[in-house]
């Protein structure tokens, strides 16, 4: 009964669903531009390029070793730092051996325009859906975790440990309203975007196929797995979800450690700054374990959101790090929301 109440609470708070509708007409509008800024030919696929890409296989003959040495030259990697890149693309070169090997041609999603359909959907809009879904959860948790400070009511509940358990079924709660949130702002901005554009004929096209134009980049879009397009969406919908309940597990740690509501706020906002500027410090070097371990984080993971189950460029360095960092986040910050709530059954109310 109180699982419902709290639920019911935050699923029907007025902020909680006026962000989230936010959420959702601000994809709408960035859909909207997106489809202005593109001819009538853009949106179509013709059957040429249908045929040309069909007859293309781009992993014949591919060496990953040329991408391992252009990220060396161009961020001037030496030593083990430029050895950990390389035997990554080793590893890469292996999976595109198999490709060549099977026939994987790049079929019609090789083609022009679905290949600006594919930095769209996944290397734009699903970096605003992460982000979006991640704070709304982040956000959520704080809501339900700071509910009796913000009332004064907080001496009164936490005034036995009985009491204080009511923090678990928050915990319940937000978790349950966060993967909510995220199914509705997910689900509802890709029905805006597959109304806009015609993605139909390339569900079951291997998605480890188009280029990779992303910062001038010309090297093949190649995942560890095999994926149709249909199964990759899938699978970067659940890292999305995924990262919002590392927030929520944030914002929970959060919302019982700090003594105050703005403290909390305040804190989950630092932890998330911190995670995104480290890696950035001279002392973490591309190619670096250090830089590869802390690029695992919630943040870095929405930061890679258009390389997830790929190479991950120069960033990473290790194969499969979207899932490695989800599970590696869940766990660390899952352990966090168990400290800061045994911390809170020891607590001294003033």
């Amino acid at each position: 009964m109180t699982f419902i109440y709290e639920f019911k609470k935050l699923a029907l708070s007025p902020l909680v669903l006026s962000l989230a509708a936010l959420c959702i007409l601000v994809n709408l509008m960035f859909l909207l531009v997106e489809y202005d800024g593109m001819t009538p030919q853009n949106q179509d696929h013709s059957a040429a390029d249908a045929l040309a890409a069909e007859a293309a296989n781009i992993f014949e003959g591919y060496r990953t070793a040329g991408i391992a040495e252009f990220y060396i030259s161009a961020l001037r990697l030496t030593g083990t730092n430029a050895e950990h890149i390389r035997g990554k693309y080793e590893a890469l070169q292996l999976v595109v051996d198999r490709r060549a090997a099977g026939g994987d041609a790049p079929r019609t999603y090789f083609d022009g325009q679905t290949s600006d359909f594919q930095v769209l959907l996944f290397g734009k809009l699903f970096m605003y859906l992460s982000a979006e879904v991640g704070l709304l959860a982040l956000l959520a948790a704080l809501l339900s975790t700071t509910h009796e400070q913000m009332r004064g009511t907080e001496s009164a509940i936490y005034a036995s440990k009985t009491g204080r358990r009511v923090q678990v079924v928050k915990l319940c709660a937000s978790l349950s309203v966060s993967a909510l949130l995220s199914v509705l702002v997910i689900g509802l901005s890709l029905l805006i975007f597959f109304a806009l554009f015609d993605f139909s004929i390339v569900w079951n096209a291997n998605v480890s196929s188009v280029f990779d134009h992303a910062l001038g980049e010309t090297k093949p879009f190649i995942t560890w797995h095999s994926f149709t397009v249909a199964g990759y969406l899938w699978a970067a919908i659940g890292i999305g979800i995924g990262l919002a309940l590392c927030c929520c597990l944030l914002g929970y740690a959060c919302g019982i450690g700090a003594r105050s509501a703005y403290l909390a706020f305040g804190t989950a906002v630092s932890v998330l700054a911190i995670l995104y500027l480290i890696p950035r410090a001279p002392f973490m070097p591309y190619g670096s374990i250090a830089r590869g371990a802390w690029g695992l984080n919630p943040v870095w993971l929405w930061k890679s959101s258009g390389t997830w189950f790929t190479d991950g460029r120069a960033d990473m360095v290790w194969a499969h790090f979207e899932t490695l960092g989800l599970c590696a986040s869940l766990a660390v910050f899952a352990a966090a929301a168990g400290f800061a709530y045994r911390s809170l059954q020891r607590r001294e109310l003033h």
